[in-house]
């Protein structure tokens, strides 16, 4: 079970989550956030993506070393928006 916790990556590519709100405040307004990708691996100690066999006895006191890469994420928020979604709406 150690094996494949300490080797587990993670990809997650192409988010865009969009709230809408027309209806609770005088004027209306689109935030959300966009993310082309995060991804967590498994390292060496020099940060060079490696799989990781704590079985071997060379590497049962080495730390598992992890790394986080955020690639293009962005925040925004828009006043005086159109709406992208109505509930009157056949679909």
């Amino acid at each position: 079970m150690t094996k494949i916790v300490d080797n587990v990556q993670v990809s997650i590519r192409n988010i865009h989550i969009r709230l809408e709100n027309f209806e609770h405040f005088n004027s209306k307004f689109s935030m959300g956030f966009t993310l082309r990708e995060v991804a967590v691996n498994t390292t060496n100690s020099q940060w060079e993506k490696e799989y990781f066999d704590r079985t071997n006895a060379i590497n049962a006191d080495k730390p598992v070393f992890k790394l986080l890469s955020i690639a293009k994420f962005g925040v925004y928020w828009r006043s005086d928006e159109e709406v992208f979604y109505s509930s009157n709406e056949d679909f």
